[in-house]
């Protein structure tokens, strides 16, 4: 029996500590956002009060300028080395072999990729 009275007795003292811990914590940490608070809104008062003309009244329009916006100029593509250019050639003859003697839909997938490959490889 006692051996049940120590167990509780120290899950009952680790489950108040931890309470006590997080009630601390958070008093902590809600004093700590306060004072970040203030000094942020006394940082932003004094910047309103430096800058006044920066300030935009209600009654003042606001002028938006148009601006056009051009799309980004694509990148030339990078020119393929001579053995990128090749391995692109054989694999495109391996797998047209491939489907000319087992003409499945795989095969055909395979080729047509191999081959799409090798002729973007072959353009500047």
């Amino acid at each position: 029996m006692s051996f049940w009275r120590m167990f509780l007795a120290v899950f009952l003292a680790n489950i108040a500590a931890w309470l006590f811990a997080s009630v601390v914590g958070l008093v902590y940490w809600f004093f700590l956002l306060d004072v970040v608070n203030d000094l942020l809104s006394q940082s932003l008062n004094e910047l309103q009060g430096s800058f006044p003309s920066q300030v935009i009244s209600n009654n003042t329009p606001i002028i938006v300028p148009q601006v056009s916006i051009k799309p980004p100029k694509p990148e030339p593509r990078s020119s393929y080395s001579a053995t990128a250019i090749q391995t692109n050639r054989e694999m495109c003859h391996y797998w047209t072999s491939q489907a000319s003697s087992n003409p499945t839909e795989q095969f055909k997938a395979y080729r047509d990729n191999a081959c799409m490959r090798y002729r973007n490889s072959m353009k500047p």
